[in-house]
């Protein structure tokens, strides 16, 4: 019996690795049998397609994405992109949204893709394998080659980067994933092949599960402490809200108020009353005003046990230059844990966004992909009915509270 048992479980590793080669080797294969209607497709299973694996359709999508990447760094004549902080004073999650923006032009252009930004590598390491690498400071060689800056209207940086020299630099935090998908039919079938979706959310949460896969140790190493001192394993339930007050703005700059808490307050409400066991819930709060994040602390304390982060306090700004390293840095710290979370109320900020597509968004559970993840924003469109903003800001990632 004990051997049928280990013949069994070695035919089923045998189907698992059949389909991972399967996924890699073949992209229209995948999608042959996708279903017609793609938001019904993006909720779908590999299970649902092949009968021999339960891997989530958004991994059978990231190990896709990084075959890709892989080959184009295997491939004779190489040619480089490199993303290059532009030294503007920009927050973590713009730096993090125009990171992604040049690793799909990098994509579409066929071109190896660097990082030059050495804060980032405090946070998260390469997440490529083998000799393949994001890493500026781990390919000496790429240091003596002549570079050409990319230009920043959105045409012409297209335009070079596909017919220009072999290394070029994009040196703005800038984001463009919809001009992308507006370009050609060619780059339209290679988002939907490697994506499954020409659906910017999948995208951008297939894009962020890779390049974000690999955090560094000393941050693991403070999530965990972090984690331990709020005594997460003595819960059922584990939320989030963040609460943006642009105190780093000049007061007439910062945008309107958002009343965020009666929409925290139900939300919140519902999710508790459907944990299991005694229903214990925590709460995390995080903002980048310390005043406003006791004023919701004391709002929310009926619903469950409030905490903050209280092992980690230096919460400058992220571009600061005060701030030897981003792996102590509270506002990096909340925005790894915003993505751990189970439950998240935040803003719509490219700050809540990296953080959620980092593990998934979870939008109501079902969107882009089936999740047990929850995800709502303050004050969205829905509600503001402020459609000025393109990309993050204003793309419908998030459910609206």
């Amino acid at each position: 019996m004990r051997l049928l048992e280990v013949v069994v479980h070695l035919a089923h590793c045998v189907l698992i690795h059949i389909f991972f080669v399967y996924c890699a080797s073949d992209f229209s294969n995948i999608l042959s049998s996708k279903p017609k209607n793609e938001l019904d497709a993006d909720n779908a299973s590999s299970a649902d397609r092949s009968g021999t694996s339960k891997i989530p359709l958004y991994q059978s999508h990231e190990l896709l994405l990084e075959r890709y990447m892989n080959e184009t760094w295997a491939a004779g004549n190489p040619r480089y992109l490199i993303w290059r902080e532009a030294g503007l004073g920009e927050g973590w999650g713009n730096q993090v949204r125009s990171i992604a923006s040049a690793f799909l032009l990098a994509l579409v252009t066929r071109r190896r893709f660097i990082i030059d930004y050495e804060r980032f590598f405090q946070v998260f390491g390469n997440p490529l394998s083998g000799n393949a690498t994001f890493d500026y400071r781990e390919d000496a060689g790429l240091m003596q080659m002549p570079e050409l800056l990319l230009p920043r209207d959105i045409p012409s940086m297209l335009l070079t980067a596909r017919t220009g020299a072999n290394v070029v630099v994009l040196k703005c935090n800038c984001y463009f994933t919809l001009e992308l998908l507006g370009e050609t039919d060619q780059d339209l079938q290679l988002f939907k092949d490697l994506f499954g979706s020409r659906r910017e959310d999948a995208i951008v949460e297939v894009t962020m599960r890779l390049l974000l896969r690999r955090p560094q140790p000393e941050v693991l190493a403070n999530a965990l402490r972090i984690l331990s001192s709020w005594k997460r394993e003595s819960y059922d339930g584990f939320a989030m809200v963040q609460s943006r007050q642009w105190i780093d703005l000049p007061e007439e700059a910062r945008p309107p108020a958002v009343d965020e808490l009666s929409c925290s307050f139900i939300r919140l409400k519902k999710y508790k009353s459907k944990l299991p066991g005694k229903r214990r819930l925590l709460v995390a709060v995080t903002s980048d005003s310390i005043t406003h994040a006791e004023i919701l602390s004391k709002e929310l304390a009926p619903l469950g046990d409030i905490v903050v982060n209280k092992l980690f306090t230096n919460n400058l700004h992220t571009s600061s230059s005060l701030l030897e390293s981003l792996a102590n840095s509270q506002s990096i710290l909340d925005w790894y844990m915003l993505g751990q979370a189970d439950f998240v109320m935040c803003t719509g900020s490219t700050y809540c966004i990296s953080a959620r597509a980092r593990l998934g968004f979870g939008n109501d559970g079902s969107f882009p992909y089936v999740s047990a993840r929850r995800t709502y924003r303050h004050g969205g469109r829905q509600r503001t009915k402020d459609v000025q903003y393109l990309g993050w800001r204003g793309l419908d990632t998030l459910t609206d509270a």
